[in-house]
């Protein structure tokens, strides 16, 4: 299907997909190769390559990344959406993670944790391209201030948005 649209030459700004096409290593290979940014969920027993606080790159598995390398004030608590008893919150982290055994700043692991079940959470490798990448904005900024990419979801994460006016990313939910 990528391929298809790809040889249409359609603009495609996010890939985003559940995690049976996330878990696919060939497909995040072919987006990357072809420059398409994305947002993949994974099973929480997918293996990634993290470098720990003392320099020392591992392979572990997503589920165990926060343990490694997060505490309380890496997470960020953000609305996805207003459902009917209003905001549908969770708390968020974002994590370099190593591609090839190198941190080029463009893969990256984030998580969402659920408020009411903290033991309750979702994992999604990210490839974007951009010149400041994600987790430092993160890091730095607020949220909430118009300069960081939200994130939206709706039982899925279907797109990843800027909250400035003048840019909004379309993808395609697979």
């Amino acid at each position: 299907m990528m391929q298809r649209l790809f040889e249409q030459q359609l603009l495609i700004s996010w890939v985003v997909a559940d995690t049976v096409y996330g878990g696919n290593l060939d497909l995040r290979t072919w987006l990357e190769a072809h420059g398409y940014p994305y947002v993949l969920a994974v099973a929480c027993n997918e293996p990634v390559g993290i470098q720990t606080p003392d320099g020392r790159r591992r392979r572990v598995e997503v589920q165990e990344v926060e343990a490694l390398l997060l505490s309380d004030y890496n997470w960020q608590r953000l609305s996805t959406r207003c459902g009917t008893k209003g905001p549908r919150l969770f708390d968020w982290a974002v994590v370099s993670i190593l591609h090839r055994w190198q941190d080029d700043e463009h893969h990256f692991l984030l998580i969402r944790r659920c408020i009411d079940d903290p033991l309750e959470k979702a994992y999604y490798f990210v490839f974007a391209r951009h010149q400041e990448p994600p987790c430092k904005r993160w890091s730095k900024r607020s949220g909430r201030d118009g300069t960081w990419r939200r994130i939206l979801k709706t039982g899925k994460i279907w797109a990843w948005t800027t909250m400035r006016s003048e840019v909004g990313s379309a993808g395609i939910a697979m």
